[in-house]
């Protein structure tokens, strides 16, 4: 999950932070480069959520923190996918 923005906006310090201090199945990063924002499809201040399967990064204009954790959720799991040990939580957890 990327930040893109000031540490000082308070989608940084607010929602993208508090997230990250409660979640530790994602990678959090921050980054202050609006090129590379849009390169990914989102606007500075905003979120871009990356993942290793199927459509490869998604851009969220999500104001609050309940707001990133109900948009980052379902993207957490593949649409398709070989049942395993490792996805019982991911399927049954939700």
């Amino acid at each position: 999950m990327a930040f893109f923005g000031k540490d000082s906006e308070k989608l940084y310090t607010d929602v993208h932070v508090p997230y990250a201090q409660g979640e530790d199945k994602l990678v959090f990063v921050h980054l202050d480069d609006a090129e590379c924002a849009t390169k990914y499809g989102a606007t500075a201040p905003g979120f871009v959520f990356f993942r290793q399967f199927e459509e490869k990064h998604m851009a969220s204009t999500a104001a609050t923190k309940d707001e990133l954790i109900a948009w980052v959720k379902p993207l957490m799991v593949p649409t398709v996918f070989e049942f395993s040990q490792e996805e019982i939580e991911a399927v049954f957890g939700q």
